[in-house]
């Protein structure tokens, strides 16, 4: 997958926080079933959140999830878990609101 395919995927407004669709919830809290699924397909020692700036996080790189082989399937679930992007490069989760979405943007 691109990384464009990929910020495609992650701006779809019809699927964010629908994880009621979701067959196999990884854990019963929404967040860490996105920390999760991130986990399996980019296993490390290192840490999943790569920054936090106000009422956001920022997670793994865009590029190093298609580098890990993510597929639409997966993408679909982390937007379904309420992850989202922001300016192309990271995958960020904020609880109710795209970033896009937010005043200060």
């Amino acid at each position: 997958m691109t990384p464009e395919r990929f910020i495609e995927m992650l701006d779809r407004d019809d699927e964010y926080l629908k994880y009621d669709r979701i067959e196999n919830m990884r854990h019963p809290r929404r967040d860490i079933a996105a920390f999760l699924l991130l986990s399996e397909l980019v296993p490390s020692d290192g840490t999943i959140i790569e920054g936090a700036d106000h009422d956001i996080i920022y997670l793994t790189d865009i590029t190093t999830l298609c580098d890990a082989g993510i597929t639409e399937e997966q993408v679909i679930e982390l937007v379904r878990l309420g992850c989202s992007q922001m300016d192309g490069e990271y995958m960020t989760m904020y609880e109710r609101l795209r970033p896009t979405q937010m005043a200060f943007r």
